[in-house]
């Protein structure tokens, strides 16, 4: 819990460290529901489970952080169905690989299973983040990982290009010019000229399977009068992953 609270504080707008949790469990599956669901039920965190794993699961959560970190800064929409856990060993016991029943109830409740096959493999089954729950009702808006993570990525594209690009580019800013005024000079950032920048930055990604409905969700952009900045809303829909 207090991770969770840590890494919310960190990702709020004045500081902007987009970080995630992943942690990992070989207890029981009551135990590491209560956990996942009730203690986590966050959009930031990951809750890895394999019942009576006999590798450590920090050890678990570590070899399954590697991987994200390597492959999201290229694919932030990845998806890891089926993927095999590098050093992790196997249940040893067939009767600890999780059912059908039980891989369900899992993803339904916050974790992401993993099982063993007779290969001697251990291998993620879906990876899907603690969030599960509003008020007590499903809400799964940000079940796969991937949700919850290319809204971070998108968001860091676009103030990168903010920093890198449009800012050095436009070094004065101003509100859109009124009817009948003349435009802005070159060299001015407006809210409808940084909108259309940003709309270019969003079809790309679109462009590149990260996002989805760019036109149907298009970004909002307006001038703050007091702080003479722009600010804007920008929607992101992650493009969902095939998992039938």
């Amino acid at each position: 819990a207090l991770w969770e609270l840590h890494v919310n504080t960190q990702a709020g707008p004045t500081i902007g460290h987009l970080e995630h949790l992943i942690f990992a469990s070989n207890a029981s599956l009551s135990a590491a529901t209560s956990i996942a669901q009730t203690t986590l039920n966050a959009e930031r965190a990951q809750y890895l489970w394999m019942l009576n794993g006999e590798t450590i699961p920090s050890f678990v959560a570590a070899t399954f952080a590697a991987k994200r970190t390597a492959t999201e800064q290229e694919e932030p929409g990845a998806s890891y169905d089926g993927y095999v856990l590098p050093g992790v060993a196997p249940q040893s016991q067939r009767n600890d690989w999780p059912s059908y029943n039980t891989l369900v109830s899992a993803l339904d409740n916050s974790l992401t299973p993993i099982t063993s096959n007779d290969n001697g493999d251990a291998y993620i089954i879906r990876s899907i983040t603690t969030k599960s729950t509003t008020s007590g009702s499903p809400d799964y808006r940000t079940l796969d990982t991937s949700q919850a993570y290319v809204p971070d990525y998108v968001r860091t594209d676009i103030r990168l290009y903010w920093e890198t690009v449009y800012k050095k580019n436009n070094q004065k800013v101003d509100a859109d010019p009124a009817d009948g005024q003349r435009d802005r000079p070159a060299g001015v950032a407006t809210p409808k000229r940084w909108n259309q920048a940003v709309m270019g930055r969003l079809m790309d990604l679109e462009d590149r399977l990260i996002i989805t409905d760019v036109g149907l969700n298009p970004p909002v952009s307006e001038y703050n009068v007091v702080a003479h900045r722009i600010m804007s809303i920008i929607p992101v829909i992650p493009t969902p992953n095939n998992h039938s």
